[in-house]
């Protein structure tokens, strides 16, 4: 017991020796670290080393030269730290301080995408961005499947559930066209309007016919929505469902009519 007792405080001892080690040296000594660790000094090692969330690693590199802007395989280092949902890895790099405008923008746009909520507050504040931002990162929200919780965010900054787009979408209809199940619940259950139009006077039904969501059709029904509203070309959710072949969903529509 006292030899693995022992062998615990040596391996805490060398772990917080690297950490230092990590913070101030010069870019040799990190490379020989890294070498002590078996990883190679390479860009390809360098985002495998974020893919797997190796914190002191990622930190060795970057004390060896390395930056966010380190690209393998088509991604930097920055955008691998989000796509891979590593909270901690990208507030390093948020702290460095060296990330450019181009770099934080798409860096909102994937936050949002996987749904990090707390780099997505990070970049919202160092980059102060105005309601008018917040509304179209509310509605690029909508748009993916299942990112239920980042429109939820957005809602409980203050965002206007019923904001829209320069065509006149709605987060309900962009969510009915794309499938955004969860997404769609969430805004009904939260008053967005059921029956509002966009420019061309097509309503969230008529977004979910485009795609013979039955689920959705069925749940906008539900909760109000009219079957029989027309567009400004005059068609209806019953002829946009036909039109794209989805008989099951006319029957649907015709059945509630």
């Amino acid at each position: 017991m006292k030899g693995t007792k022992w062998h615990s405080e040596i391996s805490i001892l060398v772990v917080i020796l690297l950490i230092i080690a990590a913070c101030g040296q010069t870019p040799e000594d990190a490379r020989r670290e890294l070498g002590k660790m078996n990883i190679t000094y390479s860009d390809e090692s360098f985002i495998e080393c974020i893919k797997r969330s190796d914190i002191l690693a990622v930190k060795l590199f970057v004390a060896a030269g390395k930056n966010f802007k380190t690209t393998w395989d088509g991604n930097t280092a920055w955008t691998t730290a989000l796509l891979n949902g590593n909270d901690e890895i990208a507030n390093y790099f948020l702290k460095e301080g060296n990330l450019d405008k181009d770099a934080l923008y798409s860096g909102i746009l994937l936050a949002v995408n996987r749904e990090t909520p707390k780099i997505l507050i990070a970049l919202i504040n160092i980059l102060g961005i105005d309601n008018e931002f917040k509304e179209a990162l509310f509605l690029a929200a909508a748009s993916f499947n299942g990112r239920t919780d980042t429109v939820k965010f957005f809602k409980e900054k203050g965002i206007n559930i019923n904001a829209v787009n320069k065509n006149g979408s709605s987060a309900l209809m962009i969510a009915a066209y794309n499938g955004a199940e969860s997404t769609v619940k969430y805004l009904i259950e939260n008053k967005a309007s059921i029956n509002q139009k966009d420019i061309a006077g097509r309503t969230a039904l008529m977004y979910a016919c485009i795609k013979g969501n039955a689920y959705i059709v069925k749940t906008l029904i539900d909760n109000g929505a009219e079957i029989n509203a027309v567009s400004k070309s005059g068609e209806t959710a019953i002829i946009v469902a036909k039109s794209y072949g989805y008989n099951n969903i006319v029957n649907m529509l015709k059945a509630e009519r």
